[in-house]
């Protein structure tokens, strides 16, 4: 988000402290926000992403981005999907105007261990998604590139209201119900 222009928004936080947030978010416009399961657990996940938010609606921001994975549809299986539906049912009630960009798969999550084990991506995914629907792939530089002209400009950029970015093959698994 640095090498987009946003230096100037990118501050350092402890999504487990509350006060911590409030002191980032002090005079912020919007805020991105994305938590690791595979660090935390899902339980703390739930916790940390509930605790930004309600920070984020403490503070008046103007906009506030989250990125869950998954496709946002309950009965996956996957805990590390639903986790993320139980946070957005918080962001409605808060009435914080939102956006959720739903990468798919981070390009990184193939050979950086630093992420999720390589695993998940060579075994796991192609299981959940089947032989015949391709998995779109996205760079976590490149979500940084879609996140912060948005939170330059998100009037612009999105309109107003929440809105559901979410990949071709998601569009194809659950036609007619995606943004």
């Amino acid at each position: 988000m640095i090498s987009f222009g946003v230096a100037r928004l990118v501050v350092r936080a402890d999504m487990d402290d509350r006060a911590s947030l409030r002191s980032a978010l002090r005079d912020a416009h919007g805020v991105f926000s994305v938590q690791n399961p595979m660090v935390s657990g899902i339980e703390a996940e739930i916790l940390q992403a509930r605790t930004v938010a309600e920070a984020a609606a403490e503070a008046g921001i103007g906009h506030f981005v989250y990125a869950p994975a998954g496709i946002g549809e309950r009965g996956t299986g996957v805990g590390s999907w639903e986790s993320k539906l139980d946070v957005e049912e918080r962001l409605r009630e808060l009435g914080l105007p939102h956006t959720l960009l739903r990468p798919m798969a981070f390009m990184e999550l193939m050979n950086d261990k630093g992420y999720y084990p390589p695993v998940a991506m060579w075994h796991v995914m192609p299981k959940l998604t089947g032989p015949d629907l391709p998995i779109h792939w996205i760079s976590v530089e490149d979500v940084g590139a879609i996140v912060a002209p948005g939170l330059r400009r998100w009037r612009q950029v999105c309109g107003d209201g929440p809105e559901a970015v979410r990949g071709h093959p998601v569009q194809r698994a659950v036609p007619g119900r995606v943004g």
